[in-house]
């Protein structure tokens, strides 16, 4: 009956463990999941900055004979 006894205890005490640890990584999984969200805004906020080059889709657009000339930056004495 003790053997019994200790058995259950371990294995129960095997189960809080590994449910403390699937917690803990679902935690670390959201932080990095906001962390990346983050990241991607301002990547993406970044790149619409008007001081920034030209992306691959508008290059790609620039030659395409049927588009609007981009105008031209102003030159600075």
């Amino acid at each position: 009956m003790v053997q019994w006894r200790a058995r259950l205890l371990k294995v129960t005490a095997i189960q809080e463990n590994e449910a403390a640890a699937e917690q803990l990584r679902k935690q670390e999984h959201a932080l990095n999941v906001k962390q990346w969200r983050a990241d991607r805004k301002k990547l993406a906020s970044s790149s619409t900055a008007p001081d920034s080059p030209p992306s691959l889709l508008a290059r790609l657009f620039n030659f395409w004979p049927f588009a609007p000339a981009p105008p031209a930056p102003p030159k600075s004495p």
